[in-house]
């Protein structure tokens, strides 16, 4: 689980800036006035999205559930993170216990499709207040979710472009996955390969591999497969 919150966090490598446009700045001063304790703020942007962290600071209690608190929050300064008012984008992924309270990670996704590494993660305290929080939007309202490649036709496809894997084992479900260009609008599901499971993501114009990964840990940990057989990108 700490991978997808550090995923988050590590969402763009880019040049760090500080330079906030006007409604930016009024819901960093508004929540910097309204907070226990004030926040330190980085900010990173790219040409595939942007990326917040607020962390060291204490933000006013919420009230509810940490799930609706967490939700509340991110509400209240939309305009800084860049999210529509109504947080459309985001989903929730995993609400955890944690030491300091909870951890509550939501996922990004453009018109029901995940986007991969995109998404907020909230850590609150005991009275739901957030001290550490990392949203990182990325740029992709302008991609096609449409794929040249249907479903059906994905089987066939794969055996050309990678043979050395074996019969889809799970059902492909479509995924915005970023290459060196750019945002591509691509398959992930589970082929085996070896008589293990291995997680695939798969470009749907091409059909070529975008990334292949054994999802197998150790046997002498746990014997256990990674993930479910949905959404399971790290």
């Amino acid at each position: 689980m700490k991978k997808l919150f550090l995923a988050i966090a590590m969402l763009l490598v880019a040049s760090v800036s500080f330079a906030f446009d006007g409604d930016m700045t009024d819901d960093l001063d508004k929540l910097q006035k309204e907070s226990v304790k004030r926040f330190k703020v980085s900010k990173s942007s790219g040409k595939i999205g942007e990326s917040m962290t607020l962390s060291e600071g204490l933000s006013k209690p919420y009230p509810g559930k940490p799930e609706e608190a967490a939700r509340e929050f991110l509400k209240d300064y939309h305009k800084m993170f860049k999210l529509s008012k109504d947080l459309s984008e985001l989903k929730l992924d995993t609400e955890r216990k944690s030491f300091m309270g909870h951890d509550v990670l939501y996922r990004q996704y453009h018109k029901g499709i995940l986007v991969y590494r995109g998404g907020a993660s909230v850590l609150m305290d005991e009275q739901n207040r957030a001290y550490r929080v990392v949203v990182g939007i990325k740029n992709v309202d302008d991609l096609s979710v449409d794929p040249a490649i249907k479903p059906d036709e994905l089987q066939g496809v794969l055996e050309k472009t990678a043979p050395e894997f074996g019969p889809i084992d799970s059902k492909p479900s479509l995924l915005i996955y970023f290459v060196e260009s750019g945002p591509v609008l691509a398959y992930q599901f589970v082929v085996f390969k070896d008589q293990k499971p291995y997680g695939l993501i798969v470009d749907s114009s091409t059909g070529q591999v975008l990334k292949a990964f054994c999802t197998v840990v150790d046997e002498k940990k746990t014997g256990k497969v990674l993930g479910k057989r949905q959404n399971w990108v790290e």
